[in-house]
């Protein structure tokens, strides 16, 4: 064979090997250049794995090897081989292992380049993530977690660890976390599942779905719907523009809204309801309830405890429940315009002060109607009807003011 020919030959292997990164070819698919580069690094349970940088989606999941492994899909859209090449060296250039934390370095921000980081890490190894844009999901990690992406969803699954969260435009879905949570998205949902310990989340434009959570929860969203179940600590949600709905929660809870219905069932403590736009309605509550809203109704129905109800256009319905009248049973219910409806023990005592004011015209006049023995005073020239007195024995304040609508209180059968 000449020279010539073996000159030719090599030099067709070489151009072959310059275009191969970490045994992978590089591929040419619809214009777009592909490759892999597959990494692994021995390291020991209690390191650290550092992303930052990188434009595209990092998934995250534990075995049961002291490594980090990690498959990097890589696409280009570039015009040759040769600078596909060039990138692919600048990304082999950013992986390194220093004292059990190995770093993934992303090399500046392109849009151009797309990767996809799939890395298998010991359970009990921390994670420190920063994305440009993409997805980030980590799954059986016991260690702690920071994540943040400025264009992505950020999914957790069986987490043990502490985290903090972040992305600027995706949903934040946690299943399983054994640890406190906090974080926030700009633009998402929120979506939380069997949570063990402290949330404190936050969503500028996105729902919020809660489900079993252990502990105290704080949650805020600036124009979606709020739904709790089953909530074990104290309970602090507030949307700017959305329903809230609340069931089964054991601690005190706290629901404010600027434009929806508020719903809560089942509640073990104290609640707090406020609403400027909506209706509010509430059973089975075992403290006191405070609930306002300025545009709505008002229903609460087996309450234990003190109540102060108020809105400003619209109806008040409340039921007392309570048998251990040495607990606080103050109740204070007003309504600008519309009616009142107090259902109270047969035994409840009380120091009772009813009153309507602006009563209608002539033939639209408003009443007091009690089935507890109570003095009644009016006023034709003020347009008042008042009744007022103590019921077995006297007690606790309950004050009734109704202004264009009628006062019933009514005995519980």
């Amino acid at each position: 064979m000449s020279s010539n020919k073996m000159f030719q030959i090599s030099a067709v292997l070489i151009m072959l090997f310059s275009l191969t990164v970490s045994g992978q070819e590089i591929r040419e698919v619809d214009g777009r250049y592909h490759f892999t580069i597959s990494k692994e690094f021995d390291v020991e349970p209690g390191g650290m794995l550092e992303v930052d940088g990188v434009n595209g989606h990092v998934i995250i999941s534990s075995w049961d090897k002291n490594q980090v492994a990690i498959t990097d899909q890589i696409r280009l859209d570039v015009f040759t081989k040769t600078e596909a090449k060039e990138v692919a060296e600048r990304i082999e250039d950013g992986y390194s292992s220093l004292s059990n934390t190995v770093t993934i370095q992303g090399r500046g921000h392109y849009d151009w380049m797309r990767r996809e980081l799939e890395i298998k890490l010991p359970r009990s190894f921390d994670a420190d993530v920063h994305t440009t844009r993409g997805n980030i999901v980590v799954s059986h990690v016991d260690g702690n977690i920071d994540l943040k992406t400025s264009g992505g969803n950020i999914e957790l699954l069986d987490i043990g660890g502490d985290l903090q969260i972040k992305t600027s435009g995706g949903n934040l879905i946690l299943d399983d976390i054994r640890a406190s949570v906090e974080g926030k998205t700009s633009g998402g949902n929120i979506e939380l599942n069997n949570i063990q310990e402290m949330v404190d989340l936050k969503t500028s434009g996105g729902n919020i779905r809660a489900v079993n959570v252990a502990k105290d929860a704080h949650l805020r969203t600036s124009g979606g719907r709020i739904t709790l179940r089953n909530m074990g600590g104290n309970v602090n949600a507030r949307t700017s523009g959305g329903n809230i709905k609340a069931d089964d929660c054991k601690g005190e809870v706290d629901l404010h809204t600027s434009g929806g219905d508020v719903v809560a069932r089942n509640i073990g403590s104290r609640l707090d309801i406020k609403t400027s736009g909506g209706d509010v309605f509430a059973r089975n509550v075992a403290g006191t309830v405070l609930a306002q809203t300025s545009g709505g109704d008002v229903e609460l129905e087996d309450i234990r405890g003190a109540v102060r109800a108020k809105t400003s256009a619209g109806d008040v319905e409340v039921e007392i429940t309570l048998k251990d009248f040495s607990k606080d049973h103050r109740i204070h219910l007003k309504t600008n315009t519309g009616t009142i409806k107090l259902v109270l023990p047969a035994k409840f005592p009380a120091t009772i002060s009813a009153e309507i004011h602006d009563s209608g015209g002539r033939w639209d006049r408003h009443e007091i109607y009690s089935d507890f023995p109570l003095s009644q005073e009016g006023s034709s020239s003020r347009r008042v009807v008042r009744r007022s007195g103590d019921i077995n024995g006297g007690g606790d304040e309950v004050i009734l003011d109704a202004s264009h609508g009628d006062i019933y209180i009514r005995k519980a059968k």
